[in-house]
């Protein structure tokens, strides 16, 4: 049982310094008068039907459903990843699987996983910028289990305790206003037998087809929500592509930061779009990639293509392509490669190389 489940919490303060004024996107150089704290929940392996509010029938999430009450949600948000290491990456460094530096769950003895190198740029590089960092810290590894899914409900109620819990004390603190909050996870569920949890019984990933680790939308779609009291508007729902490359460029836009986005960042803000002034564009495009696993994933508004490789260790060879309609068929039952011939082909202006593949497009041709 993954006990880092309960709160892989990332918690990050920006300096609440008198008299700074923060610039909102779209140049709105208006109130508030100090820059935003923000606190990122971070998850491990939580399904996007692992949540009461997403339809769980089988746990109980009062304050995370409160917090998704409050926000505005990405209804087709994806990880970085469909597993941890390289999707925390992304989340951290604003670039996809095919230009970050970590791209598969690479363990490093005694203990551990491969890390990226000490001048990576990332939101760290922001320290200056954000104040003091404390990260909320779960426990690592697995551990014995009698009674898996009893356990699995109660890591999910502790760690819904453990959001209501500081989220209320902002609340007291009259901080609440001043803090955007974000809430995701690093990849969908895991899959069923790992650390004996039966996550199929569960529907942990609710319709989605397969789990952790896997191209389908099972290992990649994510819960995720965005609040921020007076600025984000409650209860709307993005229904546009998006991932974790965004997070980057939005919480910088957010916290009147626009000019620190680096300019090699993959992902775009969606400043904009989270506080009304504009829509997302539903013709957003996302890749993604696993080494470890051989495959490539590209979604570009309705469509979604997979290619995986002709072998092991061969993922610039090309492969069968499938091809699914996440607007018909967001359970990908029907590859529909066959009736819509589509090509992935690699962007001319990005040519691929052993440490830079090539980012696919998916693409319908034109009759």
């Amino acid at each position: 049982m993954r006990v880092g489940l309960i709160a892989a919490l990332l918690a990050v303060s920006l300096a609440a310094v008198a008299g700074l004024h923060m610039a909102s996107a779209g140049g709105d150089k208006s109130p508030p008068s100090r820059r935003p704290n923000i606190v990122f929940f971070l998850c491990d392996d939580l399904g996007t039907g692992d949540l009461a509010c997403l339809g769980s029938q089988d746990m109980k999430t009062p304050n995370i459903d409160a917090l998704f009450a409050r926000g505005t949600r990405l209804s087709r948000h994806w990880a970085g990843s469909s597993v941890c290491a390289p999707s925390r990456c992304v989340l951290l460094t604003g670039r996809h699987p095919g230009h970050a530096v970590i791209r598969s769950n690479r363990e490093v003895k005694p203990e551990g996983q491969a890390s990226m190198p000490a001048d990576e740029p990332s939101l760290a590089s922001y320290g200056r910028h954000f104040g003091d960092e404390e990260p909320y810290l779960g426990g690592r590894g697995y551990v014995p289990c009698r009674r898996p899914l009893t356990t699995y409900a109660a890591m999910i109620t502790r760690m819904d305790r453990e959001v209501g819990r500081i989220v209320s004390l902002l609340d007291e603190l009259k901080l609440t206003d001043d803090t955007i909050f974000v809430f995701s996870s690093d990849n969908d569920g895991t899959m069923p037998g790992m650390g004996g949890l039966d996550t199929k019984r569960l529907r942990s990933n609710g319709r989605l087809r397969d789990w952790k680790g896997s191209p389908y939308e099972g290992g990649l779609r994510v819960p995720a929500v965005a609040v921020w009291p007076g600025r984000i508007p409650a209860g709307r729902v993005i229904d546009a592509p998006t991932g974790f490359e965004n997070w980057l460029p939005t919480l910088l836009d957010l916290a009147g930061l626009a000019d620190r986005i680096p300019r090699d960042v993959d992902g775009t803000s969606l400043a904009s779009a989270f506080l009304g002034k504009a829509a997302a564009s539903e013709e957003r495009m996302l890749y993604r990639e696993l080494t470890e696993g051989t495959w490539q994933a590209a979604v570009d508004g309705r469509w979604k293509g997979i290619r995986r490789a002709a072998g092991p260790q061969r993922l610039a060879e090309r492969g069968p392509v499938e091809l699914y309609d996440l607007t018909a068929d967001p359970s990908e039952t029907k590859n529909v490669a066959d009736r819509h011939p589509v090509v992935l082909q690699p962007d001319a202006e990005e040519p691929a190389t052993d440490d830079k593949p090539a980012r696919p497009r998916v693409k319908e041709p034109a009759g």
